[in-house]
């Protein structure tokens, strides 16, 4: 049974507000797309190097259009902000750890988790249960939860080209973007805390 979300910290009916105040406060515009690599944990395990890498790889007048944001905790931030500067990503923006992650979620266009592994990764799904789309590598366990179109969306590990491909598309091509932000709002709702703890009450149930 896999990990659930809190419904109610990632509430889906107070993502527009939350996205107008938190765009407004990290300066980004309507006709701007914010991407984001959202972890509590080790950047270094999440390939925030691959991530880097893919950002300056991406056609310059589209990344022109373009805001990224990073967060989460490492000893080696000096070490990526030098990578990105030496890359010419300019557009960058680390923001270490945030007490109201349900408020950047929201504030995104789209998320990406480009781990070298990852057992689950619950951002992904909190990251669905807002309605957005989810770009994550095949080594992160909570891929296998991504139904439809959205599944166009996992890339091999370490494979720079398609992560820059999905990058490029979920940009590009808004309509592709609110079909996969709409399949993974719905597929969330299987996997709240509610609904897992339904089904290991009744896995149990049936063991005995």
């Amino acid at each position: 049974v896999h990990p659930g979300f809190s419904s109610k910290q990632f509430d889906y009916s107070q993502k527009q507000r939350w996205r107008e105040e938190k765009r407004a406060e990290l300066s980004v515009s309507d006709d701007q797309c914010l991407i984001g690599l959202i972890t509590s944990g080790s950047l270094d395990k999440r390939n925030i190097d691959l991530f880097i890498r893919s950002i300056a790889a991406l056609n310059p007048k589209l990344r022109a259009k373009c805001k990224f944001i990073v967060s989460g905790k490492d000893s080696k931030i000096s070490h990526y902000k030098k990578l990105a500067g030496s890359l010419g990503v300019t557009n960058l923006n680390f923001i270490g750890m945030i007490p109201d992650v349900e408020k950047i979620y929201s504030a995104l266009d789209f998320s990406v988790l480009p781990a070298k592994w990852e057992e689950f990764g619950r951002v992904v799904v909190e990251a669905m249960g807002l309605g957005l789309p989810v770009i994550c590598s095949n080594k992160v366990g909570a891929s296998e939860l991504l139904e439809g179109k959205s599944r166009e969306l996992i890339f091999e590990t370490n494979n720079i080209d398609q992560l820059t491909k999905c990058i490029e598309k979920l940009v590009k091509d808004q309509g592709f973007r609110q079909e996969v932000a709409e399949i993974n709002s719905k597929t969330a709702l299987k996997y709240t805390e509610k609904a897992q703890a339904e089904k290991l009450v009744e896995m149990l149930k049936q063991q005995n």
